[in-house]
């Protein structure tokens, strides 16, 4: 980075908050702005903030606009951010004179002094790299960052003297890396770390026992470049000036030095990389000083890595993903402000598909699953990829775990939560489903792929390796071995997609660990795994017994749901239950639960009808009316009414407080797949209703990230919430928005050998233009509502050998080869 980059960055803010029109229209909630589709900007909010991540093959830095920064690897913990350690990490600094001593101004906001002056704070969030900007009374400082292809960390922080006359200045870094699978240092941990001052930069060794039996060497190399005089110290005491002292009251900050320069650090203090580059600057001036930090457990390869890299040019990196194109029109919202969030969300799943990791230090199966499902349409060889890895975890009975992470070293067994949530293999199922209807891809099942030995919550290496397919028929038995044998319905056993619901499983009986409770929800995703295994076999030609099986287990679950979900209250009213506890000793979900209360589910509603049951069993008006009792500002609520911490029966969802995360709050990943269904239902203007609530550019405050969904919006006035979310990226509501989008409002249906495109008749969505790869070619349709009371298609292709063709009606459906290879336009008018 140089003066010149930094300018072009600070000009584009300064144009964009000059030009009124520009930041209305592109205004986004907690005082965010759109530059443009890829390109944001943030300015400080008091109660919220937002951050975008940076990574290169699962290792991620995420950037915070507060100035926080954190960077991980799966559980492997490189930089805590500063919510687990209460002090910054990482900071850059620039001084203004005053006298005798400066006044230190932290440029991204980290440590920041209390009488630093006026200074105008703002970071601007690319897909290539974070700039964290600060504008002083008399210099301007700009801090750079970014994760390069080789899994880089690349720093680089500038000042400009803007003043009109020599300035006295300096640059300063704080660096306190962690180098560890955990959330922050424990006690005993500086005694295993060490930072030595090299000719140009520092150089981290950290030792972490993971056991009597292994010992972990991990490596940190911090190399400099930087035209002026630098003084370095290993020693947070050198740097902060006392022990007990904090590092935003820094000594070295005010003086502009090092009392001493302490070039090695270990076992005393918790050693970080500590620089200062004292500089006078001309007006007009600038000084730049620019960092590489490489992290490997070979202390060769961390050096060679970072040497190589800064030598290196500083290119801009361009964005590595090929996101679908949409534009949008809606009533009531700017068409550019909702395209470029889409665009967003968009990067949201792709990014999750990416991840090594989820909203904690392990990746979970269901979350994987449900964000590759979404992202497999623009990069389909990646999700190929990650579907076959992710299915090496699962154990050798066909039991997926919760959680899993990526061992560092060869021999390393990974961290698993092998806690028996009974979704988590549904979720596998009908992403491979998905992917082999998109793509028509149906080499992915003969990949081979391993497995681990699950005993009890124990972990260990199987030799038994075989097929993806007989991967997918064991996560299926598995599912099937679980049925209950008097309703026929799925034993809940730890829980199921809403895992705070973990009651239903337990039991009294002494020696068993689950009981006969069920999971209505786990029991319709079965029940559609059921189809979708048949559908797969048929399609394939194989295991024909196995589908015949398959295809009866699915009329078994089809009774066992009729006969025992439904319940009515003897007027006339139903419902869809959520599941019961053991022996059918209560249920959640119905006129009258174990607490008395009449409840209503969002998520078993929804999936009667995304399982495809309604079309067996219509539930139509009795959803609707469930949908309505849900509903609040903010969308359809998760559970109605809440349960109160007396009700222990149903598990820790009763110590949430009312209105938060899945206890009668808006949970969006669940509203959306209300929303999802009421597509499924013909109600688009409903559904368009409840989407528009969900999305953050809607809302004028966010506490989260506000150009990508967030988890949730609680609400309770009497605690004092209203509209804030517990996360953002990390959730699943993302990836349902897109396949809303792609399967509900586009119309895109995609079955094994085909596909019917059948947009839905937009009321608030008026128009969209969207490119998709799909089933080998590529897919571009246009779609108008002109409330002509007809719809219309009109179909080219790009060789220009088939002529135009002009169809009225309400769907159109195509074979594999009508696509495959080519590009296929369709127009849709209504």
């Amino acid at each position: 980075m140089d003066m010149c980059e930094m300018q072009k960055i600070m000009q584009r803010v300064h144009a964009l908050m000059r030009d009124e029109q520009a930041r209305t229209e592109r205004k986004l909630p907690s005082d965010a702005y759109f530059l443009s589709e890829d390109d944001i900007v943030c300015f400080p909010c008091r109660r919220g903030d937002s951050r975008y991540p940076y990574s290169a093959d699962g290792m991620t830095l995420w950037a915070y606009s507060s100035g926080n920064v954190r960077i991980e690897e799966s559980a492997f913990c490189i930089l805590p951010g500063w919510e687990n350690t209460h002090e910054p990490n990482l900071a850059f600094f620039f001084g203004e004179e005053r006298g005798d001593v400066f006044c230190p101004v932290s440029v991204t906001g980290a440590a920041r002094q209390t009488d630093e002056g006026t200074v105008v704070r703002y970071t601007v969030f690319t897909p290539a790299a974070a700039y964290y900007i600060a504008e002083g009374e008399k210099l301007d400082g700009c801090v750079k960052l970014y994760v390069d292809a080789r899994k880089n960390v690349r720093m680089a922080c500038t000042v400009i003297n803007k003043s009109g006359r020599p300035l006295q200045t300096y640059l300063s870094m704080y660096m306190s890396p962690l180098f560890r699978h955990a959330q922050a240092e424990g006690f005993e941990d500086k005694w295993y770390r060490s930072c030595v001052v090299t000719e140009d930069g520092f150089l981290f060794s950290v030792t972490e026992c993971m056991g009597r039996d292994l010992c972990l060497h991990h490596y940190g190399a911090l190399v400099r470049s930087c035209g002026g005089q630098v003084s370095s110290t290993a020693s947070p005491v050198d740097y902060k000036g006392g022990a007990m002292r904090q590092l935003y009251e820094a000594e070295c900050l005010r003086t502009g030095r090092f009392a001493e320069e302490k070039h090695y650090c270990e076992f005393t203090e918790s050693a970080i990389a500590g620089d200062l580059c004292r500089a006078a600057l001309q007006p007009k001036g600038s000084l730049t000083i620019s960092y590489t930090f490489s992290v490997s457990d070979v202390r060769e390869q961390a050096v060679r890595s970072a040497h190589a890299a800064e030598n290196e040019a500083d290119a801009e990196e361009k964005p590595y993903r090929a996101l679908p194109q949409v534009q949008m029109t809606a009533e009531g919202i700017d068409g550019q402000l909702l395209s470029y969030f889409l665009h967003n969300v968009f990067r949201q799943a792709e990014f999750c598909s990416r991840a090594k990791n989820y909203a904690g230090d392990l990746i979970g199966i269901r979350d994987i699953f449900q964000q590759l499902e979404c992202s497999l349409f623009w990069i389909p060889e990646v999700c190929r990829r990650r579907m076959v890895e992710a299915l090496g975890f699962i154990g050798e009975d066909g039991r997926a775990p919760r959680q899993y992470s990526y061992p560092r070293s060869r021999g390393q067994l990974p961290r698993m939560d092998l806690r028996e949530f009974i979704d988590q293999g549904a979720w596998i199922i009908s992403t491979f489903y998905t992917y082999l209807a998109v793509t028509g891809d149906k080499t992915v099942l003969d990949e081979e792929c391993g497995y681990y030995r699950f005993a009890g919550r124990e972990v260990s290496f199987s030799d038994k390796r075989d097929t993806a397919l007989e991967h997918l028929l064991r996560i299926l038995d598995f599912l099937l071995r679980n049925l209950d044998e008097r309703t026929h319905c799925v034993h809940a056993l730890y829980g199921d997609w809403n895992d705070a619901l973990d009651g239903l499983g337990r039991t009294d009986d002494p020696g068993k660990e689950f009981g006969t409770g069920v999971s209505v929800m786990a029991t319709m995703q079965v029940y559609r795994n059921c189809i979708q295994i048949q559908n797969i076999l048929t399609h394939i030609g194989k295991f024909a017994d196995k589908a015949k099986e398959y295809a009866a287990a699915a009329g078994t679950i089809l009774q066992g749901l009729m006969e025992h979900a439904v319940v009515d209250d003897g007027n006339g009213q139903k419902k869809i239950v959520h599941g019961w506890g053991d022996k059918g000793a209560f249920r959640v979900g119905s006129f009258c639960d174990n607490d008395g209360c009449s409840r209503d589910s969002a998520t078993s509603n929804a999936f009667w009808v995304l399982s495809g049951i309604n079309e067996k069993y219509d539930m139509r008006r009795y959803i609707l009316q469930a949908y309505a009792r849900l509903d609040s500002k903010y969308g359809i609520r998760t559970f109605r009414p809440s349960f109160s911490p007396e009700n222990d029966k149903v598990g820790r969802i009763t110590q949430l407080p009312e209105g938060t995360a899945e206890n009668a709050a808006v949970y969006i990943h669940a509203t959306l797949f209300a929303v999802w269904s009421l597509y499924d239902l013909g109600e688009a203007g409903l559904a368009e209703e409840q989407l528009l609530k969900v999305l953050p550019i809607t809302h004028e405050y966010i506490s989260t990230t506000p150009f990508v969904m967030p988890n949730s919006y609680i609400e309770n006035v009497q605690r004092g919430f209203d509209g804030e979310s517990m996360n953002d990226w990390f959730t699943g509501s993302g990836c349902v928005l897109g396949k809303i989008l792609i399967f509900e409002i586009f119309g895109f249906k995609p079955e094994p050998g085909g596909f019917t495109l059948c947009p839905a008749k937009g009321v608030r969505f008026r128009s969209f233009h969207v490119k998709l790869c799909v089933k080998g070619g590529e897919l571009i349709v246009d779609y108008h509502n002109e409330n002509s009371g007809e719809r219309r298609f009109l179909l080219r292709d790009e060789s220009g050998d088939a002529p135009e063709r002009i169809v009225a009606a309400d769907k159109l459906c195509f074979l594999d080869r009508d696509i495959s290879g080519k590009k296929l336009f369709v127009a849709v008018v209504d």
